[in-house]
């Protein structure tokens, strides 16, 4: 099975315009019954990162009845009541 991912590694990563895709080797450190978790867990990782900006210690979503600041520039609706 590992000489077949060999091979489309190896042509993946010498074809023009091949898709982008991340292989991490784990035939060292896992077993079949126990790879899915960890890589699983890498994948959502790579697909759902951390947000960029940093909530602080008491973020505005655990506090009862926290709202999030406004954004600079925000307006009102258009057609919004005063």
């Amino acid at each position: 099975m590992q000489a077949g991912l060999d091979t489309l590694l190896t042509a993946l990563d010498n074809t023009a315009g091949a898709p982008e895709f991340v292989y991490i080797d784990r035939r060292n450190s896992e077993s079949h019954s126990t790879i899915y978790h960890g890589a699983a867990f890498d994948a959502l990782r790579r697909f759902y990162a951390r947000p960029p900006w940093d909530y602080g210690d008491m973020p505005w979503y655990l506090v009862e009845g926290g709202q999030p600041e406004p954004q600079a520039g925000a307006g009102t609706e258009a057609g919004a009541e005063e």
